[in-house]
């Protein structure tokens, strides 16, 4: 689950008033429940919130996250028009975009030495492209049409997402996958079997010697 740059880096910089509290509060408490049992929220939430236990993955609470994180979004956008005085709104959105990008470009400067792949080192670039299209925007919005600013940080938003899930679920024409060669067939017995078990947090599996 992937909320985006724009709507992480204008949701951080808003101050949520009214309702948007209340979907601070889910994200909140999606994100304990994403966590599964190795926190206590996901353990009981399952055994007392009805209907919670028929959910099989935790991590599919994100979905609420991206979910609330929207309407955050939208919050912080509003905040940004000419009648609310943005001065202090835009300010602090080009704050959080210069930290987005210093954290980008240290990520990638340090990607062996965090664990990453050097895959790390192109997509924090992009990151660093993202935050500064974002802050653009943001400089230029007094000289725009508020139609074509709210275009672009559609594009920008549409943009880093396919970037994101470009490669996701890719869907290849029949002819090409009536081209690919045969996977071989399996001896039986196999020599290995895989015993799935399903404890709490639903997502466990053990290979054992057959």
């Amino acid at each position: 689950s992937y909320l985006g740059i724009a709507p992480l880096v204008f949701a951080l910089t808003r101050a949520p008033r009214g309702i948007g509290w209340f979907y601070v509060a889910i994200a909140a408490c999606a994100l304990l429940l994403c966590f599964g049992t190795a926190l206590p929220v996901w353990e009981l939430a399952w055994r007392y919130l009805p209907g919670y236990a028929s959910l099989r993955v935790p991590t599919r609470a994100l979905f609420l996250v991206n979910f609330a994180g929207a309407f955050l979004f939208a919050h912080a956008i509003d905040s940004l028009a000419p009648a609310r005085r943005p001065l202090l709104a835009k300010l602090a959105v080009m704050a959080a975009c210069a930290g987005a990008a210093g954290a980008a470009w240290w990520i990638g400067q340090n990607a062996p030495e965090l664990g990453f792949s050097q895959e790390a080192v192109s997509e924090s670039r992009w990151a660093i492209g993202i935050a500064a299209a974002i802050a653009a925007l943001v400089i230029l919005q007094r000289w725009v049409p508020a139609p074509a600013f709210a275009a672009g940080i559609a594009a920008v938003c549409f943009v880093d997402l396919r970037h994101a899930f470009g490669e996701y679920a890719l869907v290849r024409p029949a002819q090409s996958l009536a081209a690919m060669p045969a996977l071989p067939r399996p001896e039986w017995p196999a020599p290995r079997i895989a015993l799935i078990r399903l404890p709490l947090n639903l997502a466990a599996a053990q290979h054992l010697e057959s």
